[in-house]
């Protein structure tokens, strides 16, 4: 629904005479080139690079929209805000599904802010503690931090890749 908003927006800002920047079944054709490569793991990096270069002024137009948008709308601004907050959630699962310890660190720092917002006082003021000390970790307990890293964090249920548990601090090795 945002992208056809943002092409609505786009075709009404761009003059007469105006040449288009961008044309829409390209951006979708190379963003399924980068998603093929991503997926296939074959010269992912450069391809993702190279995607992020060919669409960077589109980023750039779709930065606007978005700014000029929540100007206008309440709606819209609590909208797109709450599609982020979807994102940081399912970011966070990944996080705990896969062991990734850098993305939960990561995705918890990014939550942050929200509990600051949803009046969560015990969360605002704990989760910054909590994150600051698992930074100190690589120093301070450098065993635990390798254990972590090597996806220890969460609770291995299952042999399924994708089906840990976000229970921290309990080790489960398989």
């Amino acid at each position: 629904m945002m992208w056809g908003a943002f092409i609505g927006w786009y075709a009404s800002h761009a003059g007469d005479g105006e040449e288009r920047l961008t044309d829409e079944d390209a951006v979708i054709r190379k963003a399924e080139e980068s998603r093929r490569a991503v997926t296939m793991k074959a010269d992912v990096q450069s391809s993702v690079n190279k995607f992020q270069q060919e669409t960077t002024e589109l980023r750039y137009l779709f930065q606007d929209f978005t700014a000029q948008s929540r100007a206008k709308s309440k709606m819209f601004a609590f909208w797109e805000e709450y599609g982020e907050m979807v994102k940081l959630l399912f970011q966070f699962v990944k996080a705990e599904r896969t062991g990734n310890w850098e993305l939960h660190l990561s995705s918890v720092s990014a939550m942050v802010p929200h509990f600051f917002a949803m009046d969560r006082p015990n969360y605002a003021r704990w989760l910054p503690v909590y994150i600051m000390e698992m930074r100190q970790l690589a120093t301070k307990h450098p065993e635990v931090h390798q254990e972590f890293v090597n996806r220890y964090h969460a609770v291995i249920r299952s042999g399924k890749p994708f089906a840990r548990c976000g229970q921290i601090w309990h080790r489960n090795r398989p």
